[in-house]
């Protein structure tokens, strides 16, 4: 709303004519406070540019305007000079108005500033009126005065408020804000020292911070020849450091560019400085010419690589480039005097454009490497806590088979040592009963040996085939069978299988024949005995039949039986006892699956 504001008042201001602007003047040579009283005034028709009227002078020069006035008038009425070149003093009527600030060096900079002075109705007058301005400019600046309006205050203010605005307090502001986005970066690149073109665009933005303070700095630290040259020297400087971190932010590495860049940087301020002062401005010219037309080549390249990729950073550089350049050769021509140099320089206001778009794309690329980074260290921790789990969980059965190793390594010395000290024993209390004629107490400790050597055996969980342990059962009950005088008759299951059986599953199906052959005979009174084994796709089946006594009527279970009951149930089998003329069956039938193995293949017995 202020803009909109300030605008209307200086669009309304400039549709007035009551303001007079003076492009007529007389001029003299003349040093000190007060015009000349006696010297020859040349006429001249304003702007007055000294480097084409004046060329080589550096000094004070006076100016007279006339105006004449109608009447005396009732307000206040202001002397405006739009633009000037170094320092002004204005008197009007012969009465001091005021001043730009210090006529001795360092002189006051006001070449880029407004200047407005109050002028009371008193000292006006009806008919003709004098203005005279002493205007002061060193040799090495481009001393200059613009046509001077002279009207009411009222008129005046809003055009001088709007040329303030624009061209000190713009720049004001745009220097603050590329000063921080400079400090940032140079934050970002200490950080990432391997980024240097985060250092290099942040160097070069203080670097152009110091340059655009020349626009609205009015009273210098140094003398002003220093200055000058730092101000004129610096404008290469930042120019090649950007350009140089513009071409590693795109990774356009072009070596002998890069050298002529840094060639530049450091020739310029060595030169301006070397050399003497009438030669700085034309030293300047050609430094200046030098920066942009390398700007121009790195353009070119810009240009190139957004017609391969078309990507929309390396388009907007391109087009926030090419306007600075425009802007650029634009104050190359005003300050060669080529174009009107009573107008406004541009490449200040390029220069924050350029910045702005460089550091909203260096910042937004550091953002998405940030959430890139986090994204990857979240997966990263996930990744650690997955592998972290499972090498806890491989720890953890590394642990239990260390355990069960020393178990199973305790168990085996166990069973060894029952094996040599308690199987001898069992098996000369065998040989002995034998010798006796005492059958049922030598079956006895064979049965008892065997399953020791069963324990001993199947305590290696180890699976053992099917086939390997039928032909076990076989000769076990083969042996037991005929030293009770008794006839054995066996059948193999129709097919052949390769089935693994767990050790306890063995174990449980071993002690339930060798008990069902014991039951025979103590108490079956039989002639003989069948075991019949049968395999079909879903069970294991073990029958064993005699031609004994039978069952008795009332069969009261006893230990042997609820023993082999037990067993059955461990395997998830079914055990049944059928009474028959002559004799009984015990039929067995276990599930496949909880034997623990699998059935690779079924093939017909030859």
């Amino acid at each position: 709303m202020g803009w909109l504001l300030v605008g209307l008042a200086s669009f309304l201001a400039a549709q007035s004519v009551s303001a007079l602007e003076l492009d007529h003047a007389e001029y003299a040579r003349h040093s000190g406070r007060t015009p000349p009283a006696e010297a020859d005034w040349t006429p001249v028709r304003l702007p007055d540019l000294w480097s084409e009227n004046h060329p080589g002078y550096g000094g004070d020069i006076w100016y007279r305007l006339h105006f004449k006035l109608d009447e005396v008038p009732q307000e206040e009425y202001a002397v405006f000079l739009p633009r000037l070149c170094m320092n002004a003093s204005v008197r009007l009527n012969g009465v001091h108005l005021g001043s730009g600030g210090r006529f001795e060096d360092p002189v006051s900079r006001n070449w880029n500033r407004p200047l407005l002075f109050l002028a009371p109705p008193a000292l006006l007058r009806a008919g003709d009126n004098l203005l005279e301005l002493r205007l002061h400019s060193p040799a090495y600046s481009l001393g200059s005065l613009s046509p001077v309006s002279v009207g009411p205050d009222s008129e005046l203010r809003p055009r001088y408020e709007v040329l303030f605005f624009t061209r000190i307090t713009l720049n004001q502001t745009a220097t603050l804000i590329i000063t921080a986005m400079g400090l940032f970066m140079l934050a970002l690149w200490w950080q990432r020292r391997q980024d240097t073109m985060y250092g290099l665009f942040g160097l070069s933005s203080l670097v152009w911070a110091f340059n655009s303070s020349n626009m609205f700095i009015q009273n210098i630290p140094v003398p002003a020849p220093l200055w000058e040259t730092l101000i004129q020297g610096s404008f290469q400087v930042f120019i090649s450091l950007l350009m140089i971190s513009l071409l590693r932010f795109l990774g356009l590495r072009r070596p002998w560019l890069e050298r002529l860049l840094w060639a530049v940087l450091a020739a310029s301020p060595l030169s301006l400085l070397l050399l003497p002062d009438d030669w700085l401005a034309s030293a300047s010219l050609l430094w200046h010419l030098v920066t942009l037309l390398s700007s121009v080549w790195v353009g070119a390249l810009l240009l190139r690589q957004n017609f391969r990729t078309a990507d929309l950073d390396i388009t907007l550089l391109t087009g926030a480039l090419s306007l600075n350049i425009i802007f650029g050769f634009h104050d190359w021509l005003m300050y060669a005097s080529i174009v009107e140099h009573g107008g406004t320089y541009w490449i200040h206001y390029g220069g924050p454009v350029f910045f702005l778009v460089v550091g909203g794309i260096l910042t937004r690329r550091f953002v998405q490497a940030l959430n890139q980074y986090e994204h990857l260290n979240a997966d990263l921790e996930q990744r650690v806590r997955a592998k972290h789990a499972e090498l806890e969980s491989q720890f953890a059965t590394t642990q239990s088979i260390v355990k069960q190793r020393a178990m199973l390594e305790e168990r085996n010395r166990i069973y060894r040592d029952l094996h040599d000290d308690m199987g001898a024993k069992l098996l000369g209390l065998a040989i002995s009963a034998e010798r006796a004629n005492l059958g049922k107490e030598a079956d006895l400790a064979r049965s008892a040996l065997q399953d020791l050597r069963d324990v001993v055996s199947r305590s290696t969980h180890v699976a053992t085939p099917l086939s390997d342990l039928l032909a076990d059962w076989r000769m076990e009950t083969e042996q037991r069978v005929r030293a009770a005088g008794l006839l054995l008759g066996w059948q193999f299951p129709e097919r052949n299988s390769e089935i693994m059986v767990s050790p306890e599953a063995a174990l449980n199906m071993s002690r339930i024949l060798r008990e069902a052959v014991t039951n025979v005979l103590r108490h079956a009174r039989a002639s003989s005995i069948r075991v019949d084994t049968r395999l079909d796709d879903d069970h294991f089946a073990l029958d064993i039949e005699d031609d004994g006594i039978g069952l008795p009527p009332q069969l009261a279970p006893h230990r042997g039986m609820s023993s082999m009951q037990a067993r059955a149930a461990a395997l998830g089998a079914t055990l049944e006892w059928q009474p028959q003329e002559p004799g009984c069956r015990v039929t067995l039938r276990v599930p496949l699956e909880q034997l623990a193995g699998q059935v690779v293949r079924h093939e017909p017995a030859l």
